[in-house]
């Protein structure tokens, strides 16, 4: 299956026999996705293999599960059953393998438990693969490097795999401080030792539209390197690059029909950035961690309507007969259907239970975001904003060499930097690790983040909870502030609560888990004395997006909501001020 839009590199990759063994070396906007969607039409129509059976891909993030899929659904192919994230694909195997409960344990539990069946030859299907692909392998590092090789020495001796990624890209060695030391390097090198490797190279690039993002791109071989004068030539092309003051920002990264995107060395200095933002009017979204499970906001908007669902009433029940096909195949990623009839009860079951199908998961949908280079890697906007940082004297050379340049290889038109913005008293909670702005003496806090699940999500939120449910569904936008106010009646001595409100409608109530870390913060109140408050007032939280919340079913509650254990909810985010004086 030769795809005309692909070049000669692509499609010499993309084109294997399924019992090849390739490492495909691709620089940033060379057209990796592509390939990997190409390769897997390939595998599944020319080749004829079973998609999850006998060709399984593996991928690091959920937003290239998402851009795998759809492009096979433009090409009219039905293979997205293949495509898995590695924390999804672990989850299965330990689901497979043994009667033990995925949904109470962690990301990294469910990897070593899965690494451990794989060794153990208990997942059968492993024996029957002819080919597997392995995405952003670059990103591997540790215990997860630890499950692909299991995996990769699993499968049978006649069996093929494609290793795609960046070795200039890899950026997350800093994570083995757990119990596995597998480098990213280490991790190649025994992966093309199992048998004979060949090596292919994409050196196209179809992001960078103009010369100085052709730049950014063009400073890989530098990057790639071990060298330490990589940094100096990276950090140049850094200084060489319009700077910009926060004030100037929002015309740029609101232009209509494009996206773009602020990155920052870390969450804290997000966090700050994304408050600036919000200040002067740009709804930016704050990227949250990769591993951060949220359920679409479709599935309790649509499935607690009926008890039952057949794919007929699922296509009724949407005006875009393309949209309802493809949540009804997302659907059948949860739960199998029983004579052609999904049941609304094991949906909510299910997602209660185990891992969230990326089939599922909530996208980011805004326009402009601000992320840690991290988080954005992988992706690609319009314009790109690095928010440049001092550097540590003991800052690991090739580590930030390339993470510059992934940073400055993100942007597709234009790429600008700026300082700041930064606080000297901005740190790390140790106990909870939340970022928080101190003062001289330890105790001293006046900002505190605010996380997407810091809400509490035990029950559907508000007293009137079919009003408050269209409320979240008709009125509230991604960016809206938030106004939180003390519970009086619900916070105890050593724990706060806050209502939280929307256009003066309660919409949520903090968490127990969010007060007694903020209380460990701050103190308990008889540290304190008039004026000075018992608890805080919080400003600045935001409406990071609206998804589903799984629970308990509502059955003994009159009405509607959560009748089935799915209800919609807030995720509200920001680095909170604490503001200690009722006249301030």
């Amino acid at each position: 299956m030769t795809a005309p839009t692909l070049d000669a590199e692509q499609n010499a990759a993309a084109t294997v026999a399924p019992s090849e063994r390739q490492l495909v070396v691709a620089g940033p906007g060379a057209g990796k996705t592509e390939v990997v969607s190409a390769l897997l039409a390939h595998l599944v129509v020319d080749e004829e293999l079973e998609p999850g059976l006998d060709v399984l891909v593996v991928t690091f993030s959920r937003a290239a599960v998402e851009a795998v899929k759809r492009r096979l659904r433009t090409a009219d192919v039905q293979a997205g059953a293949a495509v898995h994230t590695l924390d999804a694909l672990a989850a299965r195997i330990v689901g497979e393998t043994s009667d033990q409960d995925v949904g109470r344990m962690s990301f990294d539990d469910r990897v070593k438990r899965a690494t451990g069946a794989l060794l153990g030859g208990l997942w059968e299907p492993a024996g029957d693969m002819a080919h597997v692909v392995v995405d952003e392998v670059q990103d591997v590092v540790g215990i997860r490097a630890d499950f692909l090789l299991a995996l990769l020495d699993q499968v049978p001796g006649d069996a093929g795999f494609t290793l795609l990624g960046d070795p200039a890209q890899a950026i997350y060695d800093f994570q083995l401080d757990g119990p596995s030391a597998t480098t990213n390097d280490e991790f190649l090198r025994r992966a093309t030792g199992l048998s004979e490797v060949v090596e292919r190279r994409l050196t196209g690039n179809y992001r960078a539209s103009t010369r100085e993002a052709r730049r950014a791109a063009g400073l890989r071989e530098g990057a790639a390197a071990n060298l330490g004068d990589a940094r100096d030539t990276v950090r140049g092309f850094v200084e060489s690059l319009v700077p910009m003051e926060l004030d100037e920002l929002p015309p740029i990264l609101t232009l209509p029909g494009e996206t773009s995107a602020v990155l920052a060395p870390d969450n804290g200095r997000a966090l700050l950035i994304a408050h600036e933002l919000w200040e002067r009017g740009v709804r930016a979204t704050l990227r949250r961690p990769a591993r951060e499970p949220v359920i679409d906001r479709w599935v309790a908007e649509t499935l607690p309507g009926r008890p039952t669902w057949t794919r007929d009433e699922l296509l009724a029940a949407h005006d875009d007969d393309e949209v309802a096909a493809a949540r009804w195949r997302d659907l059948r990623g949860v739960v199998r259907p029983r004579g052609g009839t999904i049941d609304t009860s094991a949906v909510a079951a299910r997602l209660a239970r185990g891992a969230l199908p990326p089939e599922i998961a909530a996208s980011e949908v805004s326009g402009q975001y601000v992320s840690t280079i991290h988080r954005a890697k992988g992706l690609e906007f319009d314009t790109v904003v690095l928010s440049r940082y001092q550097a540590r004297e003991d800052e690991d050379v090739v580590a930030a060499t390339r993470l510059a340049y992934v940073a400055i290889t993100r942007a597709r038109v234009r790429l600008c930097r700026m300082d700041g913005p930064t606080h000297w008293a901005l740190r790390i909670d140790r106990r909870s690790g939340r970022w928080y702005v101190g003062g001289k003496s330890p105790w001293e806090t006046y900002r505190l983040e605010l996380r997407g699940d810091d809400l509490d999500r035990s029950v559907p939120p508000g007293e009137d909870r079919e009003s408050v449910q269209e409320h979240l569904r008709l009125r509230v936008q991604q960016g809206d502030p938030l106004d939180l106010v003390l519970d009086h009646m619900r916070s105890t001595l050593m724990v706060p609560i806050w209502k939280v409100l929307h256009r003066g409608v309660e919409i949520g109530a903090t968490s127990e888990h969010f007060g007694r870390e903020l209380a460990a913060r701050v103190g308990p109140p008889s540290t304190r004395r008039p004026p000075t408050l018992a608890w805080p007032a919080l400003l600045g939280a935001r409406v990071e997006s609206i998804a589903t919340v799984v629970g308990e079913p509502q059955r003994s509650e009159p009405g509607p909501v959560g009748r089935y254990g799915m209800w919609l909810s807030v995720r509200a985010v920001g680095l909170l001020q604490l503001r200690w004086r009722a006249d301030t």
